[in-house]
C-alpha cells in the first residue's frame, strides 16, 4: 500500500514509529508529513536517522487549508472542543482553560446555557467541504493515518476529512495517555481509530462520539522501546558517577511535569530533601518545563537530564531506563514519566496536594494511573512509605501494564499494521460519516 501518514509535529514521531516502522518492514510506501509551524523548535535527528534506515519512508512538510472557510472553521473547531468540556467527567480546569483560548465575546457568549443547546445541534463540519487542494493530494494514496488530529489548530484532520470525502481509508492513532481527555474533539470521524486500551476505547465513545465499531484497542505505540531495553542498562557505578551522584549512596527519582500540570515544583523538592536526608535525588524535568531548573542549587539534588529530554532515541531511553532502574523508588506530581516507572515495576508514588488538585487528582486521565501507585498527602506520609517499602503495589502494577498499556501485547507496532490492513481491505470506497460531535 501508498500510506500518508500526517503527525503534528516532529517531536510526536516517537509517539507512532513502531508503526511507521511495521509498516516499513512489511514493504508500505510512507509518507511522513509533519507540520512546519508546530516543528520549528524540534529536533529532526531521530526521522532523519530513521529514514536512512527504511528505504520505504519519505518525509516532507504538510499543506495548510486556505481556502475563505479556513478561519471559520477552525473557530468553529475551538468552540465546539469547549462545549464538549461542559458534558465531560472532567476537572473544571480544563473547561476553563479552553474557555480561555476563545475570542473575548464568544468566550462569554458560549457561557449561556441556552446558546451552548443551539450550537450542540449544529453541524458546520458536514456542510463545509474539504480542502481542494489536499484532496487533490490525498487521492493519490490507499491510505490516510493522522495523530493526533485533536489538538488546537490541527492541520492533519484536513487530510482526514479530504480522505473521507474522496473515498480514502482513514486512520487515527490515538497519541498519548491523557490525549482524549484534556484536548479537543476529534471533528472528523476516521474510518478506524487505534487506541491504547479499553479506558480510552469508552472515552472515545463517550467524549467523541466514535462509533464502537469502528475503534480498535492496540495497546501504547510510545511505550514499545521498553520491550527492547532489558538487559541494556550500565553498571550503577558508572551511571551515578556520570550524573555526578555518590553510587554508595541510595537515590530516588524526581518526575517532574509539564507546566501546565504543575508549573513550579522547586518547593517539593525542598521538602522531600528535608525529609529524606539519607537520599539523593536525581530531579528530571519534564521537557516542557525545564528552563526553570537550570540554576537549581541544592546539595545532593542532580538534575539529570539538564533539558528533561524525551526518550525519543535510544541514548535518551537508555537514560531514563538508567535513571529508574537504579533508583529506589520514583515520584511526581502527574506526568508521563511515572507511566515509564510503572511498566520498569518500580514502586512509584504520587505526591497529592490541593496545590495541583485540578491537574492531578481531579483530573480523569490520572485516576486510572492512581491505581498502581502510592499515594502520599504530606511529606510525612512519603517518609513513613519509604522507611518500609513493602511492594505490595508489585501486582497491581503489574496488572496495570498488562491493562493500560500492552492489553494486546508488546508489538504494539505490529498491532496497528494488522488492524490497517484488515481496514484497508474491507473499506467501501465512497463517502463515509464525516463528523462526531463536530
Amino acid at each position: 500500500m501508498k500510506i500518508l501518514f500526517t503527525v503534528r509535529a516532529l517531536s510526536h514521531f516517537s509517539y507512532i514509529e513502531p508503526i511507521a516502522k511495521e509498516l516499513n518492514r512489511k514493504g508500505h510506501s510512507v509518507d511522513l508529513l509533519f507540520d512546519k509551524k508546530w516543528s520549528g523548535r524540534d529536533s529532526d535527528h531521530t526521522v532523519k536517522w530513521f529514514i536512512t534506515y527504511h528505504k520505504f519512508v519519505r518525509v516532507g512538510w504538510l499543506s495548510y487549508r486556505k481556502d475563505f472557510w479556513r478561519r471559520i472553521i477552525f473557530l468553529w473547531r475551538e468552540i465546539k472542543s469547549y462545549l464538549s468540556y461542559t458534558d465531560r467527567n472532567q476537572s473544571e480546569y480544563y473547561l476553563n482553560r479552553w474557555n480561555g483560548y476563545l475570542p473575548f465575546l464568544i468566550k462569554h457568549i458560549v457561557k449561556i446555557k441556552l446558546i451552548q443547546l443551539i450550537l450542540k445541534r449544529i453541524n458546520l463540519e458536514g456542510i463545509v467541504p474539504p480542502d481542494t487542494g489536499i484532496s487533490s493530494k490525498v487521492r493519490d494514496y490507499d491510505m490516510v493515518i493522522a495523530t493526533p488530529c485533536n489538538h488546537r489548530f490541527s492541520e492533519e484532520i484536513e487530510y482526514i476529512k479530504a480522505a473521507k470525502v474522496v473515498g480514502v481509508p482513514t486512520a487515527i492513532v490515538v497519541l498519548s495517555w491523557d490525549n482524549l481527555t484534556t484536548k479537543g474533539l476529534f471533528h472528523v470521524v476516521p474510518d478506524v481509530l487505534l487506541v491504547w486500551n479499553e479506558s480510552q476505547l469508552w472515552e472515545s465513545v463517550r467524549i467523541h462520539d466514535i462509533p464502537y465499531d469502528k475503534i480498535k484497542i492496540i495497546g501504547a505505540p510510545f511505550f514499545e522501546k521498553w520491550a527492547y531495553m532489558l538487559g541494556r542498562a550500565e553498571s550503577r557505578k558508572l551511571f551515578c558517577s556520570r550524573v555526578g551522584m555518590d553510587p554508595e549512596r541510595k537515590f530516588f527519582m524526581y518526575a517532574g511535569s509539564s507546566s501546565k500540570i504543575a508549573k513550579d515544583e522547586k518547593w517539593l523538592i525542598e521538602k522531600l530533601h528535608k525529609a529524606l536526608p539519607e537520599y539523593q535525588i536525581l530531579f528530571r524535568p519534564h521537557p516542557a518545563n525545564h528552563r526553570q531548573y537550570f540554576n537549581l542549587n541544592m546539595k545532593d539534588v542532580f538534575v539529570f537530564p539538564q533539558t528533561g529530554a524525551l526518550p525519543e532515541c535510544w541514548s535518551r531511553q537508555r537514560e531514563l531506563y538508567n535513571s529508574i532502574r537504579h533508583c529506589e523508588f520514583v515520584i511526581g506530581i502527574n506526568t508521563s514519566a511515572m507511566l515509564d516507572a510503572i511498566i520498569h515495576d518500580k514502586p512509584t508514588i504520587a505526591f497529592i496536594t490541593e496545590k495541583y488538585e485540578d491537574t492531578q487528582i481531579k483530573a480523569s486521565h490520572f485516576k486510572p494511573l492512581s491505581k498502581a501507585m502510592y499515594l502520599c498527602h504530606c511529606v510525612n506520609d512519603v517518609k513513613i512509605l519509604v522507611s518500609d517499602l513493602s511492594d505490595f503495589y508489585g501486582a497491581t502494577r503489574r496488572e496495570f501494564v498488562k491493562d493500560y498499556i500492552f492489553p494486546e501485547g508488546k508489538l504494539v507496532g505490529e498491532n496497528a499494521v494488522n488492524v490497517i490492513e484488515s481496514q484497508s481491505k474491507h473499506i467501501g470506497i465512497g463517502k463515509g460519516q464525516l463528523c462526531g460531535k463536530g
